[in-house]
C-alpha cells in the first residue's frame, strides 16, 4: 500500500513539470502569469501560484492549468480544493493522456479519504449555502467534500431570515445537515397585527394603579410590606441573639490557654457562630432596604375604608360545670 502511495505521488510531480512546461500559446497574457505561477511553484509559494494559474485560466482555459491548481492545493493540504479541480481536469481535459487521468482518478479516491462527506438539507428550495464564507450551492444541494475540522454553514434567501449553523467534520464520515429557515414578518403585516391587538388590549381589564410622582405604579399589597417588616424583625432579633453568642464565647477563648485540650474546638466553634452572626446581619439588612422601597409603593387605603373591628369580651359562663370563652365579634 505505502508503495503504491510513492508510486502515485512521484507520478503526479512528473506530471506536474510535464504540465508546467506545456505552456499555453493562444495568449501571451495567459503565457506571463503562466510562467509566473512556475516561478513561484519553484519557491514554494503555491498559494501565490494558484491566483497565476487561475488568471492564466481566465485568459486561455487548458486542461493542464486546471492540473496544476489541484496539484498546488494538494501541496497546501487544502484536500477538498484538490479534489475540486481535480474534477474539473478531468471533466474539461478530453484531450489529455488516459494514464494520466487514470493516476488523478486514484489521487482522488485517496484524497477522499481524509476528507468528510457533508449533505446539507434546507427546508426550502432557492436558498444559497455559503461554507466558511464561500457560496458553495443553491438548495436544493449535492453532497460536498470538507475538510476535517470546524466550519460555519450559513443559508440565506430573501424574505427568510437568515440561519448559522457550526457543524464538526471528521475525515472518512458521512454527516447530514438539517437546516431551517423561516418568512421574515414584513413592516407592514407587523403593523396590521399590531392595530388588530390594540382593540383587544383596550377591552381586557385594567389593573387598579395609583400614581406616584409621574408615573402610574401598580399598588402593592400591605400583606407584602408587614410580611417583609416581620422577617426583619425577626432576623434582626436572631442576629442580636447569636451576637451576644459570638461575645459570650470569644470571651471565654481569651481566658482559655492555648495549650488547653479544648482550645481549638471553642475557638471553630466561635468562628462558626460569628459567620453565623454576619450571615444573620446582611439578611437583616437587606430585609430593611426591602421594607422601606415596599413602604412607599404600599396602598394601605386599599383595606382602610373597610376595616374589622374585633372586640374580645371574654366571660366566665359556667354551664353543666364547664367553662366556655366568649368571643364577641362585630364584622
Amino acid at each position: 500500500m505505502k508503495t503504491n502511495v510513492v508510486v502515485i505521488i512521484l507520478f503526479m510531480v512528473i506530471f506536474s513539470l510535464n504540465a508546467f512546461s506545456q505552456v499555453p500559446k493562444d495568449s501571451a497574457k495567459a503565457k506571463e502569469h503562466f510562467l509566473r505561477a512556475k516561478a513561484f511553484v519553484d519557491e514554494g509559494a503555491y498559494e501565490k501560484a494558484i491566483i497565476e494559474l487561475k488568471a492564466s485560466y481566465d485568459l486561455d482555459p487548458l486542461p493542464n492549468v486546471l492540473y496544476n491548481i489541484a496539484v498546488c492545493y494538494d501541496k497546501l493540504h487544502k484536500y477538498a480544493e484538490a479534489v475540486k479541480y481535480y474534477n474539473i481536469y478531468l471533466e474539461k481535459g478530453e484531450g489529455e493522456s488516459q494514464e494520466k487521468k487514470q493516476k488523478v482518478t486514484e489521487r482522488i479516491k485517496e484524497l477522499k479519504t481524509y476528507l468528510g462527506l457533508v449533505e446539507i438539507k434546507v427546508n426550502e428550495d432557492g436558498a444559497e449555502v455559503i461554507i466558511d464564507e464561500q457560496v458553495i450551492c443553491t438548495t436544493p444541494c449535492s453532497p460536498v467534500f470538507l475538510e476535517t475540522g470546524e466550519h460555519e454553514v450559513i443559508v440565506r434567501k430573501s424574505g427568510f431570515s437568515e440561519a448559522k449553523k457550526k457543524i464538526t467534520v471528521v475525515s472518512g464520515e458521512n454527516i447530514e445537515v438539517s437546516i431551517s429557515i423561516s418568512p421574515t414578518v414584513s413592516k407592514e403585516t407587523k403593523q396590521s397585527a399590531e392595530a388588530k391587538e390594540k382593540p383587544a388590549k383596550s377591552a381586557e381589564k385594567k389593573t387598579p394603579v395609583i400614581e406616584h410622582g409621574k408615573e402610574k405604579r401598580k399598588p402593592v399589597s400591605p400583606a407584602v410590606f408587614w410580611s417583609l417588616l416581620g422577617i426583619t424583625v425577626a432576623s434582626g432579633i436572631s442576629w442580636v441573639a447569636v451576637g451576644a453568642m459570638v461575645i459570650k464565647k470569644d470571651r471565654e477563648v481569651s481566658e482559655m490557654s492555648t495549650t488547653d485540650p479544648e482550645y481549638k474546638s471553642a475557638r471553630d466553634e466561635g468562628k462558626k457562630l460569628a459567620l453565623t452572626s454576619d450571615i444573620l446581619m446582611g439578611l437583616t439588612a437587606g430585609f430593611a432596604v426591602a421594607s422601606i422601597v415596599t413602604l412607599f409603593f404600599t396602598d394601605f387605603k386599599k383595606t382602610g375604608k373597610k376595616e374589622k373591628k374585633l372586640s374580645l369580651n371574654t366571660s366566665t359562663i359556667v354551664s353543666k360545670n364547664s367553662f366556655i370563652f366568649g368571643v364577641k365579634g362585630d364584622f
